[in-house]
């Protein structure tokens, strides 16, 4: 599960740090609508492929699968209820979590607002690329820790995505300290102030990633079971 959860995390990030600059470098020579038409008809052709690719093996593996939990066992395998994965707290905490998770996840989509508002950079949508990046090399980072066997246990592990989740808090509230009085129109900040803009970003992005990929997602698998697309 955790696996599986990373490689869809690491695409994600992927796409959206190479898609910002991919952006940033079109916006020379193209206008924004041009620029949405073209990934619009793009979206359409390979999202239908990937779609089409994906539900037929998944079809597959979920035959192959049913088969052999029949003649293993003679009856399909049953996992816990959602009602009492429902009334365990610790789903609701996890729900509430992840609330405030997405809320600061998905700033993702504004960033080159948030960036361009911290340091008035005509540069914003390349440079604003570091949320994403920090978000890559974390769940790179996870997947060696992971792999290496650094997590003591899964509950130090558990732990550990709390800890740098609370890191993540703290640098938002210190970037919004840097944020300029709402009535004032932000003029183009220093080398010095847009690298630390970007070296907070980074630190949030990377601290957030493991715990909104992983942390909840895991626990749905592992107690919703079947039920686990509804828990998420």
């Amino acid at each position: 599960h955790g696996l599986a959860i990373g490689v869809v995390g690491f695409a994600s990030r992927t796409g959206a740090l190479s898609g910002r600059s991919l952006f940033g470098a079109l916006l020379g020579h193209f206008s924004w609508r041009n620029i949405a038409l073209m990934v619009s008809f793009t979206l359409l052709a390979v999202g239908s492929l990937v779609l089409t690719v994906v539900n037929c093996r998944l079809s597959k593996a979920h035959q192959i699968a049913t088969s052999k939990t029949l003649s293993g066992t003679g009856k399909k395998a049953e996992g816990a209820t959602l009602g009492c994965v429902a009334r365990e707290p610790a789903t609701w905490l996890m729900a509430v979590s992840f609330a405030f998770l997405c809320w600061l996840m998905h700033t993702d989509d504004f960033m080159p607002l948030i960036f361009f508002g911290l340091t008035g950079s005509p540069n914003s949508i390349p440079l604003s690329g570091a949320f994403p990046l920090g978000s890559l090399v974390g769940m790179m980072a996870n997947t060696v820790a992971a792999s290496h066997g650094w997590f003591r246990s899964r509950q130090s592990r558990d732990k550990l995505y709390v800890h740098i989740i609370c890191i993540a808090f703290l640098s938002f509230a210190c970037l919004s300290q840097l944020a300029p009085p709402a009535n004032v129109v932000p003029e183009p900040s220093g080398a010095g102030h847009i690298f630390l803009v970007s070296v907070m970003l980074f630190i949030a992005g990377f601290c957030l990633a493991p715990g909104y990929y992983l942390l909840v997602n895991i626990y749905c698998m592992e107690a919703g079971k079947d039920d686990s697309a509804t828990l998420v």
